[in-house]
């Protein structure tokens, strides 16, 4: 999303996956993985998970990973930027997922990936959830399983070509 990239374009890491603190990794799972607070962990675990963090990397690390990720691929945000020939060659059928409140992968530029690939192979499906998590804790993967299965299905239905 602009606001993933904003974040990063203005080293605000550790809003994002460079978290080192209770209240920043708060923020990333449930404002940029979709985990409503309700649906969290207990306080306890959250602490143990931050903890083992803490005890694992250096102070910085994360921030200073993602730094250096960021500054090496700043000359393609998108794959859309110089990979459209590339994905329109792949003729094969294709399941694009989006989410609804995903605040990382914006649903709305993915539809773009359908004009890449081609409608004709392209099938866009939207469901209702964060990045990694919906209502009631479920994942992702749980919200979009019929999504799958029936592509699935249907692809092995349609022969290749």
């Amino acid at each position: 999303t602009d606001a993933f990239v904003e974040a990063i374009d203005a080293d605000r890491l550790q809003n994002i996956h460079g978290w080192e603190t209770m209240d920043q990794m708060k923020n990333f799972f449930h404002h940029w993985l979709g985990l409503a607070p309700a649906d969290a962990p207990p306080a306890f675990i959250m602490r143990g998970i931050n903890a083992l963090r803490a005890d694992a990397y250096p102070s910085g690390y994360w921030r200073a990973c993602l730094r250096c990720i960021h500054q090496h691929s700043t000359h393609s945000n998108t794959i859309l930027a110089n990979r459209t020939e590339k994905l329109a060659a792949l003729r094969r059928s294709i399941l694009v997922i989006t989410a609804s409140d995903d605040a990382i992968c914006d649903p709305q530029k993915l539809r773009q990936l359908e004009g890449a690939f081609g409608s004709r192979y392209c099938t866009m499906r939207e469901v209702s959830s964060g990045h990694t998590f919906g209502t009631g804790g479920a994942t992702l993967f749980d919200i979009a399983s019929d999504d799958m299965l029936q592509f699935l299905t249907d692809s092995m239905d349609t022969p290749a070509g």
